[in-house]
């Protein structure tokens, strides 16, 4: 079915689809064999805090204000109805408000580490010197996320994936390989974060400079009058940006704050591995994006359906056969990757997190749709009516059962109605389009 599938794909797409998977699958291999060589190495209380760094680093993009995503639609936009000259004025009027965010970013972020390293998570006495240290590196990084992630979406917009993903697999590769290394030469868990802040850098110069085939900076291009169509479609954005990543990282927040930075190891170490998975359907949603946003300038809602349906049969016959192989084998696999305690720790948050895994895979597609129609309201909405459930089921999860495996439950239960509730919605937006 996949190759079926794959066939039916334009030439084009299925090259720009194997250009982002491979930007994900390849740091997902060396995942693989860094992520138990840096527990062996840090321990599984200094892996629980670098996990959640990781995740902090991708949280705070939200101070983007939801361009980024506003960028990719507005300039896919323009070049679907022939005004791809509009996108020097979109591209130059947002840029100094990306700029001004991210440093507030990283500002409000270094005035929270010290209560973070001290207060905040359950950290060993003797680790907390370092942890802050390591919280105050992630605040200088964030800026730097910030402005690459709307470098990004500028490209995905003039459909470089090829570009993009010779940037992103050296770098993301890095993200793993450089605590590693820094910590295996310096024994410093600060030095180790540090490694992440200068692949940060790195990656913001590189997608700059790519950019710079497009899109140069001008402040004679900046048109005031075009914040008002940014933030209309960013300011809901941001909604999302807020609420959505809660939903995803809060568990492991949760967890670290009520039971301890050590189950956060447990909880993150199959977690971390299974929702790599999601490579596949965000990989796939980037090439979607663009072309959905294109086909709606155009009024062409057959070529709509065509490609949700299209890509929407990839992301299942892939990611379903990859949820199957984890949970069938996720406990063996466990066992000979980290040892038989996180056998022992983990398999139940496998398995619920492997099918969790496909149900958000497949919500990547009514979810790119609604976004691509300009209705980043409604999906804001959606995420602001399941937070107080999601973090209600939390705590009961927490509070009753004290278990990690009833945490990835709830998080599995929160998927599936997440999915159920955006396909009704995309489906009704696309019905609106065409009458």
């Amino acid at each position: 079915m996949i190759a079926k599938v794959l066939g039916r794909l334009r030439s084009g797409h299925s090259g720009d689809i194997a250009w982002s998977l491979a930007g994900f699958i390849v740091p997902l291999a060396v995942g693989l064999v860094f992520i138990p060589l840096i527990i062996r190495q840090m321990g599984v209380e200094l892996f629980g805090v670098l996990s959640i760094i990781w995740m902090l680093i991708g949280y705070f993009t939200l101070f983007d204000l939801g361009i980024s995503r506003a960028l990719t639609f507005l300039l896919s936009r323009n070049i679907g109805a022939g005004e791809a000259a509009r996108n020097q004025l979109v591209y130059s009027t947002a840029l100094p408000v990306v700029c001004v965010m991210g440093l507030l970013g990283g500002v409000l972020f270094w005035s929270c580490s010290e209560v973070l390293a001290t207060r905040v998570f359950n950290v060993d006495a003797a680790l907390i010197p370092a942890v802050r240290d390591a919280f105050r590196w992630t605040a200088i990084a964030i800026p730097f996320t910030i402005w690459a992630t709307v470098m990004r979406s500028c490209l995905e917009s003039y459909a470089e994936f090829r570009l993009i993903n010779l940037v992103k697999i050296p770098i993301n590769a890095w993200f793993l390989v450089g605590p590693y290394a820094f910590y295996l030469v310096s024994d410093s868990f600060s030095l180790a974060v540090l490694s992440l802040l200068l692949a940060r850098i790195a990656m913001f110069f590189a997608y700059l400079l790519a950019n710079q085939r497009h899109l140069r900076f001008s402040i004679g291009s900046i048109q005031p009058a075009l914040l008002k169509e940014l933030f209309a479609f960013g300011g809901w954005m941001t909604v999302s940006n807020v609420v959505s990543p809660i939903m995803v990282y809060f568990d492991r927040f949760l967890i670290g704050s009520f039971l301890s930075v050590a189950l956060v190891g447990y909880y993150s170490a199959p977690y971390e591995i299974v929702t790599k998975v999601l490579v596949v359907p965000v990989a796939i949603v980037s090439v979607l994006f663009p072309a959905v946003s294109k086909a709606l300038s155009e009024r062409n809602v057959e070529e709509v359906r065509s490609l949700t349906k299209r890509f929407g049969m990839l992301i299942a016959g892939l990611v379903g056969v990859a949820s199957l192989c984890l949970i069938s084998a996720g406990g063996w696999g466990l066992e000979w990757w980290l040892g038989p305690e996180f056998r022992e720790q983990g398999y139940w948050v496998l398995f619920w997190i492997s099918l969790g895994v496909l149900f958000n895979s497949l919500a990547q597609v009514p979810f790119c749709v609604i976004q691509a129609s300009g209705a980043s309201k409604a999906t804001a909405l959606i995420h602001l009516a399941e937070v107080p459930l999601y973090l209600a089921a939390l705590s009961v999860a927490l509070v009753w059962y004290q278990s990690i495996s009833a945490v990835a439950f709830v998080w599995c239960l929160r998927v599936l109605v997440d999915l159920l509730v955006l396909t009704w919605v995309s489906a009704r937006l696309v019905d609106a389009k065409a009458r």
